[in-house]
């Protein structure tokens, strides 16, 4: 004899899908909200990098005015010419100061 199996509960499987269908529902109005978010800010954003990429090629075609280059002068000089010279005098100060260490002791 074959084993019987008990009746299906139609009702509490349509409950059950009932339930699941709401939750899907939710959950997609929650990825449709956030899609719809992304794209809000992929507009804002390209309507951004439209407008600075138009003011680049506006300052790129700008004509630049054509100035004589100034004499350069010793208080003109950039600070890559004055760090030998700081760390050089440093190192001379840090031996003169070590010296007389030396000859006190």
């Amino acid at each position: 004899m074959t084993k019987q199996t008990p009746p299906m509960d139609w009702e509490a499987a349509m409950k059950a899908t009932e339930e699941n269908a709401e939750v899907a529902a939710k959950m997609t109005e929650r990825a449709v909200a956030a899609l719809a978010e992304a794209l809000d800010h992929l507009r804002r954003h390209g309507q951004q990098l439209a407008r600075v990429e138009a003011s680049m090629k506006q300052a790129l075609t700008r004509p630049t005015p054509s100035a004589p280059n100034p004499c350069p002068s010793s208080r003109d000089e950039s600070p890559s010419y004055r760090r030998p010279l700081f760390l050089t005098s440093g190192i001379f100060l840090v031996g003169v100061a070590f010296g007389v260490f030396i000859a006190n002791w």
